[in-house]
């Protein structure tokens, strides 16, 4: 298991941290040597400095302004009507 923290870009726009776990496969399968070329191919671009931070919206936090103006809700009412 390969575990590291990588930058994202957080709700209020400020960057966060957040940790990260990946399964490289089992024991039995991989050796120690493949087992790191795994490794370092995925902590390449963010050791390299080219990783960009992306976005942690959640798809509540997406959808919230469309509760809050009732725009939901008649989406709901016109496609039930159909």
């Amino acid at each position: 298991m390969l575990r590291y923290r990588e930058d994202v870009l957080g709700p209020e726009g400020k960057f966060q941290r957040r940790h990260r776990a990946v399964v490289l496969g089992r024991v039995e399968d991989l050796s120690m040597r493949e087992a790191q070329r795994l490794a370092e191919q995925i902590l390449r671009p963010i050791n390299a400095g080219c990783w960009r931070p992306q976005s942690m919206l959640t798809l509540r936090m997406f959808f919230r302004p469309w509760e809050i103006c009732g725009c939901w809700s008649w989406h709901e009412e016109r496609s039930s009507g159909l």
